[in-house]
C-alpha cells in the first residue's frame, strides 16, 4: 500500500468513526425528544380531556420536543446540510468544507443538549 492509499484508508476510518459518534448522539437526541406514555404521562390514544391538568403537561411536552427538533433543523440547515426522506438522514456532499461544517454542527448540537 503506497501512502495515498494509507492516507484514504486513514481519512476513511476518521470518517467512519465520525459518523457512528454521530449517530450515537442522534440517537441519543431521538430518545430525549420522545413523546411515549412514560416520557409524557399520558398512554399512547388516550383522548386528552379538556381544561384537564393532562391536557396542560402534554401541551408542554408537545411544545418542548418541537422547539429542540426546530433547534436541530436550524442548525443543520445553517451548516449546509439538507434531509433526505430516501435516506431519512440529514446529508452534504463530501467537500473539506462539508466536515469543518459537520464538526461546527456537533459543536453547536452539543451545546444545546
Amino acid at each position: 500500500m503506497n501512502s495515498y492509499e494509507a492516507k484514504q484508508e486513514a481519512k476513511r476510518e476518521r470518517l467512519e468513526a465520525a459518523a457512528d459518534r454521530a449517530e450515537a448522539r442522534s440517537d441519543d437526541a431521538y430518545r430525549k425528544s420522545d413523546l411515549r406514555e412514560e416520557v409524557s404521562g399520558i398512554p399512547f390514544g388516550q383522548p386528552i380531556i379538556i381544561g384537564s391538568s393532562g391536557e396542560a403537561r402534554h401541551r408542554t411536552a408537545i411544545k418542548r420536543m418541537q422547539k429542540r427538533i426546530d433547534e436541530l433543523r436550524k442548525v443543520m440547515k445553517s451548516n449546509g446540510f439538507r434531509w433526505a426522506p430516501s435516506q431519512e438522514a440529514w446529508q452534504r456532499q463530501l467537500t473539506n468544507n462539508a466536515i469543518w461544517s459537520g464538526k461546527m454542527a456537533i459543536k453547536e448540537l452539543e451545546a444545546l443538549a
